[in-house]
């Protein structure tokens, strides 16, 4: 807490305003978080943040939206990426990415747009899995999980 107030009281320093118990710091535009909690989408490289609550509440909903994301044009894309921002966000969730040294750096809150591309990202990602796991279905000759349902035919019957 003194460095809080330190930074708050340095003639030079910007203006820094302190969230008790949240674990926040707000420091000009730049947000930085002590913890992330766990409805938090952690950014960066690497598979190690997949398995984060709020990665994978990320993903869940990214499922959701697939469809209707992949049959948008580019603005509709934006806009779709736009909305489920602002619905995590509504709901508690916060796009986090580590300032700093890997291990011991702090976490800063994005800016919105760096977020709506997380997200646009990651559909992109999700659109490659999807047609990974088709193209592996075809050449192990599973016809079922080519279109995801069981049709009860086979490729030899007419």
């Amino acid at each position: 807490n003194d460095k809080l107030n330190a930074m708050s009281t340095t003639p030079d320093a910007p203006t820094s305003t302190s969230f008790p118990n949240s674990g926040v710091q707000q420091q000009g535009e730049d947000v930085l978080v002590v913890v992330p909690g766990p409805l938090d989408v952690i950014m960066g490289r690497g598979r190690h943040n997949k398995n984060k609550p709020g990665n994978r509440r990320l993903q869940q909903t990214l499922e959701e939206y697939y469809e209707q994301y992949e049959a948008a044009d580019k603005f509709e894309k934006t806009v779709l990426s736009e909305v489920i921002l602002n619905a995590m966000v509504a709901n508690g969730s916060r796009f986090l990415i580590r300032d700093g040294e890997k291990n011991h750096g702090v976490w800063v809150q994005v800016s919105p747009d760096k977020a709506r591309e997380k997200i646009s990202h990651d559909f992109r990602n999700l659109r490659n899995e999807k047609k990974k796991a088709t193209d592996k279905a075809r050449k192990d000759g599973e016809p079922n999980k080519v279109n995801g349902a069981a049709s009860g035919l086979s490729w030899n019957n007419p």
